[in-house]
C-alpha cells in the first residue's frame, strides 16, 4: 500500500537481531545521510528531492502497511551537508523481537508540511512515552535551545561554568565541559523507580565525574556518572551513602559509550555499558528509597561533584526501570546499527482515458 498524496519513499527495516523482546512505543532513531544504517547506504535522494531545510517537514513515516503514520521528531536537518536525525514512534507501534520491523519514509517537495505528525524538538512529544520525564538531545547553540522533548517541558534554564555547545557528538551534537561546566534544568524529583542514560565520551577517566544529578551536600536525589575513575556509578544518600558501581569492563578515555543505570526502590540497581549488563558492586546496608529534594537537576555536573571532562549527548531520565531489552535496543539504535535502508521508490500512476488518474 502507498500513503496517498506522496510521490517518493524509502523502505526502512529494523533488524530483530538485537531486539530481545517486543518493545512498544520505543523511540527509534533514523539517521539520514550518504552512508547510514547497517548497510552504509546513501539516502541523499531525500535531500535531492526536498532541496532545503525549509522543506524538512514535507516527510511522513508509516508502519509496515505503508499507510498508517507514526510521529516524527526532527532533531537535526542539514540539507547542505545532507544529514538529518529523526526520532520516530507512536503509542501503538511495536518493535518486533520475532521478525524484522518495516517502516516507510515518504518525502515530496510538492507536499504541504506534515504538521500533524512531524515537528521539531519539543513539539512532537508523542514520540516519547509517559515514563520519560526528561529527554535532552543536547543539540543547540546555547542553553535556550536545550529543550526537553517530552511533554514535561523540563527545558534547560541556565548554565554554570562555560560549557561548549554544538560539539560534534555521537548522534548529532552535544555539550562538552571541562569538569565544572553544565546546564541547569529543573527540580525534577524521582522517588520511585528510575532510569538514567546518556552517550558520553570522556577526555580522561580521573576522579568522580557526574553526567547528571540532584545534590547539595549529603542531600542527594540521584547522581549518575563515574566514581573513582573508569567505573560507571549510580549513587544517592538516604541516611547512608548508597552506591552501585561496575567492576568489570571499565570505560576508556576518548571513546563513545552508551551508559545507563536503573533502580527500583527496595530492589536492586543495574548498570549498563553499550547495552550490556555490568557485573557490579552494591554498597548499601539496607533497602533504601530515593529521597526528593528541592535542588535543581543539572546536566554534565552536580552542585558539588565534578562534572564530566568530555562530551555528553542524548541524556534521558525515566520514572521506571527500563528492561534490559530496552537499554540494549537503545544502544544499537544510537550506534546506527539497528536499521537498514532500501532504495528510492517512486509512485506510479494508471493513466486513465477519463479525467481522473490513479496511483497504483
Amino acid at each position: 500500500m502507498w500513503l496517498s498524496g506522496w510521490d517518493k519513499r524509502i523502505k526502512v527495516t529494523a533488524s530483530n537481531t538485537n531486539i530481545d523482546s517486543d518493545l512498544t512505543h520505543f523511540p527509534l532513531l533514523l539517521t539520514l545521510g550518504t552512508s547510514v544504517g547497517t548497510g552504509s547506504t546513501d539516502v541523499s535522494c531525500v535531500f535531492d528531492e526536498l532541496t532545503s531545510d525549509d522543506n524538512r517537514k514535507k516527510i511522513a513515516v508509516t508502519k509496515t502497511d505503508g499507510e498508517t503514520e507514526i510521529y516524527c521528531e526532527i532533531e537535526k536537518w542539514d540539507d547542505a551537508n545532507e544529514k538529518a536525525v529523526l526520532w520516530v514512534s507512536k503509542s501503538d507501534w511495536v518493535l518486533d523481537a520475532d521478525a524484522t520491523t518495516d517502516l516507510y519514509l515518504y518525502y515530496d517537495s510538492s507536499h504541504a508540511d506534515n504538521t500533524t505528525y512531524v515537528a521539531d524538538v519539543g513539539a512532537r512529544t508523542e514520540v516519547w512515552d509517559s515514563n520519560y520525564k526528561g529527554v535532552w538531545h543536547m543539540t543547540g547553540a546555547d542553553y535556550t535551545e536545550i529543550l526537553d522533548s517530552t511533554s514535561n517541558n523540563n527545558d534547560a534554564a541556565s548554565t554554570h561554568g562555560t560549557p561548549t555547545f554544538n560539539t560534534s557528538a555521537q548522534i548529532a551534537n552535544g555539550i562538552s565541559g571541562t569538569g565544572t561546566d553544565g546546564v541547569t534544568v529543573t527540580d525534577l524529583d524521582i522517588t520511585g523507580a528510575i532510569t538514567m542514560e546518556s552517550w558520553v565520551k570522556l577526555n580522561d577517566i580521573d576522579g568522580n565525574q557526574a553526567i547528571l544529578g540532584k545534590q547539595s551536600g549529603t542531600t542527594v536525589n540521584y547522581i549518575f556518572g563515574t566514581f573513582g575513575g573508569n567505573e560507571m556509578s549510580f549513587y544517592f544518600y538516604n541516611g547512608e551513602w548508597c552506591l552501585r558501581e561496575t567492576n568489570t569492563n571499565p570505560i576508556a578515555a576518548d571513546t563513545w559509550y552508551h551508559v545507563a543505570a536503573t533502580y527500583t526502590n527496595g530492589g536492586d540497581a543495574t548498570i549498563y555499558v553499550d547495552g550490556s549488563t555490568e557485573t557490579s558492586i552494591w554498597s548499601m546496608g539496607s533497602a533504601k528509597a530515593l529521597v526528593a529534594n528541592d535542588h535543581l537537576l543539572t546536566l554534565l555536573t552536580t552542585a558539588q561533584v565534578n562534572g564530566i571532562n568530555g562530551i555528553a549527548d542524548e541524556i534521558r531520565i525515566s520514572d521506571t526501570a527500563r528492561p534490559t531489552a530496552w537499554i540494549k535496543a537503545t544502544y544499537y539504535a544510537g550506534d546506527d546499527n539497528l536499521v537498514s535502508w532500501g532504495s528510492e521508490e517512486i509512485a506510479t500512476y494508471f493513466i486513465s482515458p477519463f479525467p481522473t488518474h490513479f496511483r497504483i
